[in-house]
């Protein structure tokens, strides 16, 4: 049952009671059910706002995502491309690519304290990437 039916209910219950608008309780009353009806219109517009806000957001991240180049489907869920760092100050664990990891250093999104870390540089000859 929607807010709006709820309140239809309660003004239908109002109704078989009788309550006379003359009298102080009855004022009163008719008064908070027309607001309770304001408040449920108001309320059944704000959920059909978000219902096209959301749609129209879905709408633009599949655009987005379609319109992307670099976009690889294969690599969206290869959890080898993620590395885990532990903040030394709260323990936060934070997941990072290896892009974050080149920069050097980041910021504890929990803490605020700055982590810094170095790559080790890999010692083969000739090295196409290996993870020795």
């Amino acid at each position: 049952m929607t807010v709006s039916e709820k309140v239809a209910y309660i003004k239908g219950l109002a109704d078989g009671l009788q309550l006379s608008k003359d009298t102080p309780e009855g004022k009163v009353l008719t008064a908070i059910l027309d607001v309770l009806e304001d408040v449920s219109y108001a309320l059944s517009d704000l959920e059909d706002s978000i219902t096209v806000l959301s749609d129209d957001i879905d709408d633009l991240y599949e655009d987005e995502y379609d319109e992307d180049e670099d976009f690889d489907d294969d690599d969206e869920n290869d959890e080898d491309d993620l590395y885990e760092v532990t903040c030394s100050k709260c323990g936060e664990k934070i997941f990072l690519d290896i892009d974050d990891l080149e920069e050097g250093g980041i910021v504890c999104p929990a803490c605020g304290e700055n982590l810094e870390f170095e790559i080790p540089e890999c010692e083969c000859e000739d090295c196409s990437g290996c993870d020795n």
